[in-house]
């Protein structure tokens, strides 16, 4: 089960979170970025009502995070203002719903169960909903996700 580091300096309303809206989806964190250097990052951008660093059970950081804000106004003003700001020399991609409120087509889910994870995994990948099909993994790190894509070419190019 995933561990996170979390700050909440203000009011933190679950029911507002869900909603996503004033929520930003912070990736390629450094491993020196945890809640407060993260809050310390955004503080300028808006109120910020959370700060989440995803850690792993040894408390190692997953190199993402999530910034709740206070308004849609204040996400905005952080994508704006953040999006490829560097930390360490990583630079920090932001992504968050559009101002209509409209999802920027990922999500993340965590099972507590390891065997729902999988089931999750193999009734859904490829799924089409709507327009789009789906692509159900794991949480992957960079070189995972080229070598998973180096794959899937190979695969492709061997059907040709």
């Amino acid at each position: 089960m995933e561990k996170r580091s979390d700050l909440c300096g203000v009011e933190c309303d679950p029911e507002a979170r869900k909603r996503g809206i004033s929520n930003v989806f912070v990736k390629n964190l450094d491993d020196s970025i945890d809640g407060t250097k993260l809050h310390t990052i955004f503080a300028n951008c808006g109120l910020v009502l959370s700060c989440k660093v995803a850690v792993s059970e040894d408390g190692k950081s997953k190199h993402y995070g999530f910034v709740q804000f206070d308004s849609d106004a204040s996400a905005q003003n952080a994508i704006q203002k953040v999006n490829g700001y560097k930390v360490n020399g990583k630079a920090l991609p932001l992504i968050s719903k559009d101002s209509n409120g409209v999802s920027k087509g990922f999500g993340f889910v965590n099972f507590e169960n390891p065997d729902n994870a999988k089931q999750a995994k193999e009734s859904m990948n490829g799924v089409q909903l709507g327009s789009t099909v789906l692509y159900v993994s794991r949480t992957q790190n960079k070189s995972e996700r080229q070598q998973e894509q180096t794959k899937r070419t190979k695969v492709v190019n061997l059907c040709k």
